[in-house]
């Protein structure tokens, strides 16, 4: 990653953000960090373009991250009944 993300920045351990051991303490701990972080965003949505399965990114876990990218998928418009109708016609 490029200079700006504060756990490259600050020399933080990778484990913080890929904890062995999944508890909310070591979640929140790596939460915590994102949270401080200006490029947080960035983070979140290079995990997303990527796939990225494991650890903290953008201040979510992999099951955070799922649910994200399908909340913001139903922000799109859904097709209207009448529309449908004139598909279907």
């Amino acid at each position: 990653m490029p200079s700006g993300y504060l756990c490259q920045d600050k020399g933080l351990p990778t484990d913080i953000f890929f904890p062995m051991n999944l508890k909310a303490k070591n979640i929140r701990q790596a939460k915590h960090y994102c949270s401080l972080c200006l490029r947080r965003m960035d983070c979140l949505n290079l995990a997303l373009a990527t796939g990225e399965e494991h650890g903290i990114f953008g201040g979510m876990t992999y099951s955070e991250r799922i649910r994200y990218q399908v909340k913001e998928a139903l922000k799109v418009s859904p097709i209207k009944s009448t529309e449908r109708q004139k598909l279907n016609s």
